[in-house]
């Protein structure tokens, strides 16, 4: 998974085996051994592994390949919503236009709201696999199986 700037913070998987990784804020600024000195926090239980956090409005959001989804204050590291969701998922989360857009291996995508409160917007499916992360493009949404590009929107 790729580190996550923001908050003064950086969002880092540790790495290793899918279930073994950590999920750390690590503090700018430090040199050499940072352990002691510049952890913020750390997550232990139910981290990403594959896919990357996504940051907005002072929550970070992750999705383990399994499918819990976690919202929590990117400052300190303390929940505030966790959802499991069907399948398992590969792709990174997206954050754009006050939502958090997930897509699962099976080509279904989750739409929540983004914020304080688990509320889910939509879901809908697609055929063929969805591994890659969803992107915007403009006002629409780009989605990519291993056959085909998607592209959302409102027609006019």
């Amino acid at each position: 998974s790729s580190i996550v700037h923001g908050h003064g913070l950086l969002f880092v998987n540790t790495g290793g085996h899918p279930g073994e990784s950590e999920f750390w804020a690590i503090r700018e600024g430090g040199k050499g051994d940072l352990i002691d000195s510049h952890v913020a926090w750390k997550m232990t239980k139910d981290t990403p592994f594959q896919t990357s956090p996504v940051l907005g409005d002072g929550l970070l959001y992750t999705v383990t390949d399994e499918g819990v989804l976690t919202c929590m204050e990117a400052a300190t590291g303390k929940p505030v919503w966790s959802r499991r969701l069907k399948g398992k998922y590969g792709a990174s989360p997206l954050a754009a236009a006050d939502r958090i857009y997930l897509s699962n291996t099976k080509g279904a995508t989750t739409v929540f709201a983004a914020g304080r409160e688990c509320r889910e917007l939509a879901a809908n499916q697609l055929d063929g696999e969805l591994w890659a992360s969803p992107a915007v493009a403009g006002k629409t949404l780009l989605l990519r199986t291993k056959t085909h590009l998607y592209r959302i929107g409102q027609k006019g």
